[in-house]
């Protein structure tokens, strides 16, 4: 019996940890607060859910957020726990949910090295979604959005 419950809780472990995050595609993206509010995410177990080769970095894993524009300019402040490597934010606009995606803008490169990406262009009302993929290990990350008007 305890060589059952032992195995139970080892494949039950394994199925949870291989388990893909909610926002791994679009329909799915995490609501990005704006002007103060911060989230958690990770890319562990996630997929690459476009079709094509979409940014800067060539094919990664993905998840997704997504905000209504308040203003006019997107600033993303990003910050690595224990994702490592090079990082990519592509910036897409859209006609309705998940539909009409058009690339507002993408990132590539170090988050140590340009902590906050700006993003300009946007229209007020307007859906946007930001994808976050990597080069690196797959891991956790912190993500805050500003949307002003400058």
């Amino acid at each position: 019996m305890k060589n059952f419950i032992f195995s139970t809780l080892i494949a039950w472990s394994a199925f949870i940890s291989l388990a893909q995050p909610a926002n791994d595609g679009c329909a799915g993206a995490t609501t990005l607060p704006q002007n103060g509010g911060c989230v958690n995410g990770t890319t562990a177990s996630a997929t690459d859910t476009w079709t094509g080769t979409v940014g800067c970095a060539g094919n990664n894993a993905e998840v997704w957020y997504s905000f209504v524009a308040t203003g006019t300019v997107s600033q993303i402040t990003m910050t690595q726990t224990t994702m490592t490597g090079n990082v990519e934010l592509t910036l897409v606009g859209s006609t309705s949910a998940c539909t009409g995606l058009g690339i507002q803008g993408t990132y590539c490169g170090s988050v140590a090295g340009i902590p906050t990406n700006t993003f300009a262009g946007l229209t007020p009302g307007v859906r946007y979604y930001l994808t976050i993929s990597g080069t690196g290990t797959r891991g956790t990350f912190r993500i805050c959005n500003t949307v002003i008007t400058p």
